[in-house]
């Protein structure tokens, strides 16, 4: 509502972060309330990662990113509370990406991976854009860093890679985190 009155351009950019953040954790509910049964609060990792990143492409219509989510023939399942703290996380590094890495006109690539093993899912967020040399201490930053590590128990870095930037996030398997291995790898392109 407040955008509507008007604002500036640097007001705009923090009220546009905002509402993604309450749109990714609405996402997380909507996914719950669809469920038939009531009592079942799990969340489908993919599904949930597919809803948040085609939302935020589609918001970005002047930019020519092509979206990739890559489950690895994984299933995976979180309870509400962990699935609303991996939301956040997909939805400020997938902006970052988007804001940041395709300056222009410049078209490109943004992968969401998860790779898994017996005790540790990963969730890779990359891009092949112009890259950064250094990450600058930012909230969406402090919010993913937090999360990761205070809600998932985890660990986030970021990779070197000659172009783009690469974000993993780390965490270990629990009670509260299922994966299934189904057979193939599925793209979703945006």
């Amino acid at each position: 509502l407040q955008m509507r009155k008007g604002v500036s351009e640097e007001s705009k950019s923090y009220f546009e972060d905002t509402l993604n953040r309450i749109s990714s954790i609405a996402s997380v509910y909507e996914l719950i309330l669809a469920k038939e049964n009531a009592d079942d609060d799990d969340v489908n990792l993919i599904e949930l990662t597919e809803k948040i990143c085609s939302t935020m492409v589609l918001n970005e219509l002047h930019k020519k990113v092509n979206l990739i989510i890559r489950p690895n023939g994984n299933k995976i399942l979180t309870s509400s509370r962990k699935a609303v703290s991996i939301a956040l996380i997909v939805n400020e590094l997938v902006q970052n990406s988007i804001k940041h890495a395709f300056p222009a006109d410049m078209a490109g690539e943004i992968s969401v991976i998860f790779n898994s093993t017996q005790d540790f899912l990963e969730l890779h967020i990359s891009d092949n854009g112009v890259g950064i040399k250094k990450p600058k201490s930012s909230l969406g930053l402090e919010i993913v860093h937090n999360l990761v590590v205070n809600d998932l128990n985890g660990e986030f870095r970021y990779l070197p890679e000659d172009r783009g930037t690469h974000a993993v996030i780390t965490f270990p398997v629990s009670p509260e985190v299922s994966i299934f291995h189904e057979k193939e790898d599925i793209d979703s392109g945006g």
